[in-house]
Formats: C-alpha cells, sequence, structure tokens
C-alpha cells in the first residue's frame, strides 16, 4: 500500500500540470486570436458587405466621404468626382412593394450607380428566388445587409468616350468597393 501512494502521488502531480499547461495554452491561443483579428481590422473601415470593404491596394487617401445617416451606409468618392450629385427616387417592384433609389451622379449623368436599401421582407424574395433584381435592373451587385435592410448596387451601363463622364464611370466598382455599414 506504501508503494502505491507515491504512484497516486506522482500520477496527481503530472495531472496537474498537464492542466496548467492546458490553460496556458488556451490563454495564449485566445490572446493570439484577440491580436490577430484586432490587428487585421485596424485602419480599415468596418464592413457589412460580402466584399470586405475595400481592397489593401486601394489607396484612398484624399477621397471624399458621403454618408447616409437614414439607411446607415457611406461610401467613398475619389478626387475627380469632387462636384457629384445625389438624389434619390422610388422604384415600384410591384408585389414587392416600393423602395427608395439612392442616385450618383453629375449633373451631365445623374445616374452613373444607384444604392437600393431593400427592407428584409422584401429582400426574402430575392433569398427564396420568388423574384430576381437582375430581372428588373441591370447587372446588380450586393453590396451588404444592416438590421433593417439588404442593399444592392447597379451600374449604368452606357459609356460614351466621347462623355466627360466616361471616365468616372471606371471608377464606379472602386467606390462601391468602399460601401460600408455604420
Amino acid at each position: 500500500m506504501q508503494e502505491q501512494m507515491p504512484q497516486l502521488e506522482s500520477a496527481r502531480k503530472n495531472l496537474i500540470f498537464f492542466w496548467i499547461i492546458a490553460a496556458i495554452l488556451v490563454v495564449v491561443i485566445i490572446g493570439g486570436l484577440y491580436w490577430w483579428i484586432s490587428a487585421g481590422k485596424a485602419g480599415l473601415p468596418e464592413s457589412g458587405n460580402e466584399k470586405g470593404g475595400q481592397s489593401e491596394s486601394q489607396n484612398i487617401s484624399g477621397w471624399q466621404a458621403y454618408k447616409n445617416e437614414k439607411y446607415g451606409f457611406s461610401l467613398v468618392f475619389p478626387d475627380n468626382w469632387e462636384n457629384y450629385i445625389v438624389s434619390d427616387a422610388t422604384a415600384d417592384w410591384g408585389t414587392v412593394g416600393k423602395t427608395d433609389v439612392i442616385l450618383f451622379g453629375f449633373e451631365q449623368k445623374k445616374d452613373m450607380f444607384a444604392v437600393y436599401p431593400f427592407s428584409s421582407d422584401q429582400a426574402s424574395y430575392f433569398g427564396e428566388d420568388k423574384l430576381n433584381p437582375v430581372s428588373f435592373l441591370g447587372p446588380v451587385s450586393y453590396l451588404g445587409e444592416s438590421e433593417k435592410y439588404v442593399f444592392y448596387s447597379e451600374s449604368s451601363q452606357s459609356e460614351n468616350n466621347g462623355d466627360p463622364t466616361s471616365q468616372k464611370l471606371k471608377d464606379v466598382e472602386s467606390i462601391l468597393d468602399t460601401f460600408s455599414l455604420k
């Protein structure tokens, strides 16, 4: 019986040592994950879109920010968009209902691109394939979603090289890549 006591004591010490090492490893892993996640987001805008916000290679210093307080999103525009205008419209989707449309453009072309904030109920038609927004719009892109809205965008397809806005049409994808939610 005396011989079993040292073995039990040794096994107990090994078990305690194992749990201490396991606890230290868990703390290190959790700390490392926290650091990695917070360091990865440093300096980038929060985004709720699938595109992940702006690309890391895109330099947006000096660009101008647009914030839509009503729908809680923002976009960033390059310097050559300094005189852009924003106008509101309403789209009637029949049985789905009406939605606001936020149009971005210039005096010469007011609809360079549009952002459509659909309510979650309206967007449920898309998810269930009851309605495809592409059947109503030109090529559309999913931008992201908040608690209340699901955002899509549509870009103008007409590109006339003699038109002063034709170069700006090439910027639209970069602008939409900056879409972020509050």
